[in-house]
């Protein structure tokens, strides 16, 4: 309900000026940004953080301290609860949809009602871009870590962190606006007629009756998530095999 009233706000800055609308976004979206790469850094909820789990992700807060002080829980937290589930966490990719209409609307033709065309070069590198983005956001975190092996120091090996621990907090906060930037291109591409085979599919009517679906399922597809863990009998690990399981009763409501 919060990104709503956000998005709401955005909507009627932009009725009394563009300009005004874009600066609350792109402030909005910087403030979210700044929190979450500090949330994520100070709680432990980074991509990194999460991948080199054993067990409980806090515990090196419970064994030594958030700063080597021994034993402190101050920083606890359920990373559902306390990330995933907040405003600032999802804002600026809800945003980047609104910045798309403010644009839209903005700099649309005011005849043909067709967003500005892209020319030259600049077309297939945007496209590149954009798919990239949206591979990148989805999917590099399964290149952040690396299994070690066994050491005389660490007998037990692990999973270790490839990345350096700025780049794992810039990801952590960015990759979701990211993707959404991603589907922002292909979107405006489309408005714009250039949408190649990509906007053809995506434009055909067979995806209608579906559209009017989604949002909704969106709503309420955590709830599904939740009633069908809490009626599963044994405990299980989330990978790779087991996750679509886990998942699927979503997928099939």
């Amino acid at each position: 309900m919060q990104l709503f009233f956000v998005a709401l706000i955005a909507v009627l800055c932009f009725r009394v000026s563009v300009w005004l609308a874009y600066f609350f976004i792109l402030a909005t979206c910087t403030a979210c940004w700044v929190y979450v790469g500090w949330a994520s850094s100070y709680y432990g909820y980074t991509v990194c953080d999460q991948l080199t789990m054993e067990g409980h992700f806090d515990r090196r807060f419970l064994q030594d301290g958030p700063h080597g002080g021994g034993g402190d829980d101050s920083h606890h937290g359920d990373y559902q609860v306390m990330m995933y589930d907040k405003p600032w966490y999802h804002g600026p990719s809800y945003l980047v949809g609104t910045l798309l209409a403010c644009l839209y609307v903005h700099l649309r033709d005011p005849v043909t009602k067709a967003a500005p065309q892209l020319k030259g070069v600049a077309l297939p590198l945007a496209w590149a871009a954009a798919l990239f983005l949206m591979f990148y956001s989805n999917s590099w975190q399964y290149w952040a870590t690396a299994k070690q092996d066994p050491t005389p120091d660490n007998p037990m090996g692990g999973t270790v962190c490839l990345w350096s621990h700025a780049w794992d907090v810039v990801f952590s906060c960015m990759f979701r606006t990211w993707w959404c930037m991603g589907v922002a291109f292909i979107c405006w591409a489309a408005l714009a007629d250039q949408g190649s085979p990509i906007g053809w599919i995506l434009g055909m009517h067979f995806w209608t009756p579906i559209s009017r679906l989604t949002f909704g399922v969106y709503m309420v597809h955590v709830m599904v998530i939740r009633l069908h863990y809490n009626t599963i009998e044994k405990p299980f690990d989330y990978t790779d095999c087991t996750l679509p399981p886990a998942r699927w009763p979503s997928a099939r409501f």
